[in-house]
């Protein structure tokens, strides 16, 4: 993958063609995530960030963008976009296509702020999408906005028995697949505020 970045960003560098810098983008999300490092440039962060922030068309290829760039972005600008999406929520073209990489890049974003200790944006946020009217099929959405809710308070108060609890009524519903990658969220929200700690 690093490699494949690189090699990528390069040729990014040297064409300055958006598509470019696009496609590498998720490539980068992961990397960030998994060495902790970021392979953009401060410039290349802030183009994404300016496409993204003056864009006033939410297709699925727009949502997907800022889906995958929620740990990239600096927290002041990733806010600003996501409370642009979530106040025009309802002009997302192909709505019911769209709504799982709006609630899951949005709830992304809500964990990226957490793990950045900006814990104002991440419940202002949550706030909005707690607002939303979502379908009954989208029960999933309503459980991990929860859980969300209780590991801001877990950043409050070091408790972290609600958030526990969730993780065991998500495996008693057979969904341990959903359990185990939100778990992982946890362990690494945990690892970023124990420290702190430390």
């Amino acid at each position: 993958m690093r490699k494949y970045a690189q090699k990528h960003l390069a040729k990014y560098h040297t064409s300055k063609n958006f598509l470019e810098l696009e496609n590498i983008l998720v490539v980068c999300n992961q990397l960030l995530l998994i060495e902790g490092k970021n392979y953009l440039s401060p410039a290349d962060i802030q183009r994404i960030g300016s496409y993204l922030l003056h864009n006033t068309v939410w297709s699925k290829y727009n949502l997907n963008l800022f889906a995958s760039s929620p740990f990239l972005l600096n927290s002041e600008l990733g806010f600003k976009i996501a409370m642009r999406i979530v106040h025009n929520f309802d002009q997302i073209s192909d709505l019911s296509d769209n709504l799982t990489i709006f609630m899951g890049g949005l709830s992304d974003t809500v964990i990226a702020f957490i793990l950045k200790k900006k814990l104002d944006y991440a419940q202002k946020l949550l706030n909005e999408l707690k607002k939303i009217n979502l379908p009954f099929y989208f029960m999933f959405f309503n459980i991990a906005l929860t859980l969300l809710q209780k590991i801001i308070d877990y950043c409050h108060t070091g408790d972290e028995q609600p958030v526990l609890a969730i993780f065991d009524n998500l495996i008693q519903l057979n969904c341990s697949k959903q359990a185990q990658k939100l778990l992982e969220a946890f362990k690494d929200v945990k690892k970023v505020w124990e420290d702190e700690n430390v």
